[in-house]
């Protein structure tokens, strides 16, 4: 239950910042939704850095991935 409990604290945080950064950078192109794309862009390598760092090792603890992930 706890660890169910992270990813729903971590996704919910994310899915705030995720609209706080994307809702300024569309305006800046109205042909293109240029902050979606760059937020879906920044998250990949978010994602792919903290879960190859925890792959690694003592880097992150579990409970750590999970509500960053």
């Amino acid at each position: 239950m706890k660890q169910a409990l992270l990813v729903f604290l971590g996704g919910g945080l994310g899915s705030v910042l995720r609209y706080l950064i994307s809702k300024p950078l569309n305006l800046l192109s109205p042909n293109f939704f240029f902050g979606t794309f760059s937020v879906n862009i920044l998250g990949c390598l978010l994602i792919g850095l903290i879960l190859g760092l925890s792959a690694r090792g003592n880097f992150l603890s579990y409970n750590s991935t999970l509500f960053l992930a």
